[in-house]
This record gives structure tokens, sequence and C-alpha cells, in this order.
């Protein structure tokens, strides 16, 4: 999960005053989505400093902030193995500095991230940094702690490469892909009822409004269709133009040289033909 936060009196303070710089400045980015970052990450960075009465260990490029009750070992070891296999995938060859920050309870976790009390989130990327519920707490229900480490860094990989242009059901469906072709754990797969497909425009402009299972669901399979029609590669070539500023859209006219909306014509026939009403 790509998290959306919010933000305290004290720390909007902060961010706006960083903000006001950077309008200021903002002709020296390249992109608007590149100010976004650098805010995230600022206060991503503030979330991480001011984290208390918990250990810290840097090993390589990350390091972990965990409490000692937490088999932290086993943690880094599946850490390590799903960024290297993940970063094949990517061809990846540079590793990102970043945190990991192992919470041990959903109460630290939702107040640590000012999320809703109620809410059970499991991991969250946010600002250049990845935020985990301690997988003692994990169920049988829940996504097991590979998937969990495996999705959060392929949004943070992909943040990093994109600078921020990428478009939300494209990076939850690449990270919900990267799991599915990891681990072979496809997310949705068993729930058992069909719909017709989202649209392209409603992932793109009401993800967070629309339902959360299946905008979720309709991003892994379009991300899936574009590999299976594509080849593999499709989704580096993809990155790769959303690094240099160009929408999605544009992406798949400059790499395919079609129009989108041609190929999410052929996603809707390939839905048609191959997903709906095979679920079961």
């Amino acid at each position: 999960m790509k998290l959306r936060m919010s933000i305290s009196k004290r720390q909007k303070i902060y961010l706006f005053l960083f903000f006001v710089i950077g309008f200021l400045t903002i002709e020296t980015f390249l992109w608007k989505e590149l100010l976004i970052n650098k805010i995230e990450s600022v206060h991503s960075e503030y979330i991480v400093n001011n984290i208390s009465d918990y250990n810290k260990k840097e090993v390589g490029n990350i390091t972990f902030y965990y409490k000692k009750d937490i088999n932290i070992e086993e943690i880094i070891t599946r850490s390590q193995k799903m960024i290297e296999e993940v970063n094949r995938n990517f061809q990846q060859e540079q590793n990102e500095n970043f945190n990991i920050v192992i919470y041990p309870n959903s109460f630290e976790m939702n107040s640590g991230l000012r999320l809703p009390a109620q809410g059970k989130t499991l991991g969250a990327y946010y600002g250049g940094n990845i935020f985990l519920l301690s997988p003692e707490l994990l169920n049988s229900k829940d996504a097991g702690l590979d998937n969990i480490i495996l999705h959060e860094y392929c949004h943070l990989l992909l943040d990093k490469r994109t600078r921020g242009n990428h478009p939300i059901w494209f990076t939850e469906g690449v990270a919900l892909y990267q799991e599915y072709i990891i681990t072979g754990y496809e997310w949705g797969r068993d729930y058992g009822y069909t719909r017709p497909p989202y649209l392209l425009e409603e992932l793109r402009n009401q993800f967070y409004k629309i339902d959360d299972f299946w905008a979720y669901r309709f991003s892994f399979l379009r991300v899936r269709f574009l590999t299976e029609a594509y080849g593999g590669e499709i989704l580096l070539k993809i990155i790769n133009e959303l690094a240099k500023g160009t929408s999605y859209e544009n992406s798949l006219y400059n790499i395919l040289g079609k129009n989108y909306k041609d190929v999410e014509n052929q996603f809707l026939l390939w839905y048609d033909t191959k997903i709906y009403d095979k679920l079961y």
C-alpha cells in the first residue's frame, strides 16, 4: 500500500514552509511530482527521526527500527531475499538507502502513521521508507511477511525510478504482479465474484473513491495483461518513459505506437475471454 498521510498541525507548518520554499524554486525541478516527493520524503524522515524506544540496526543500505521482542534477524533475512528478487526483475543494480520500521502492534503503527485507529494496516510505503506491522501479529488471512515486504519495496523502487510520476493504479498493479510472479500469490484470486472492469479513467482519477478490492484487483489484472500481451519488458519500458515525465497513456504510444484506448480495448477483450466468469 502506498500511503496517503494524515499530517498534524505542527507537521503541516513545517511542510508548508518547505512547500513555499519549493515553489519559489519550482523551475529548478523537472516535474511537479519531484516537489511532492520531496515533501513526502521530509515528512517520512520526520516520522522515523521521532521514533522513541526502538532498537536500530543498519544492514547494508537498510536501517531497521524495531522493539527488542521482535525476531529481527528473520525479518532481515527475508527482507534481503525479497529485495534481491525485486531488484532482479527491475534490473536494479544500485541499492537504495531507506529505513524499515517494524511496529509491535496496530495501535503504535496507526498512531505513528496517523492512520484510522480502528484499521489494521499490514505494511505501507511512504516518502522513501517502509513501515511494517510485526509479523507475529499476522494471521492466516493476512498476506505473509514476504509478500508485504516485497509489495512495499516495489512501491519504493518504482517511486524512486519515476520520481513520483506514476498513476497509483500502476504502482499498485506492479507491486501485486511482482507478488504473483515471485511468490505465486495472486491477490483476490479466491474471492469468487466477478464484474466488468473499472475503466482506466476511473482507476486513474478515483482510485481512493471506488471499491478498494476491485480497484486493486483490476490494477493487478491490467499489469498482468500488459506482460502477457507484450512481454515482461513492457513494464520496464513504461517505467523508463514515466521517469522522463511522460504520462502513462503517452508512454504506451511511445513504446507500442498504439493509442491507449486501443490497448484498453485489448485489455477488455482479454479480461472477457480469460478472466470473467472463470473465478471460483
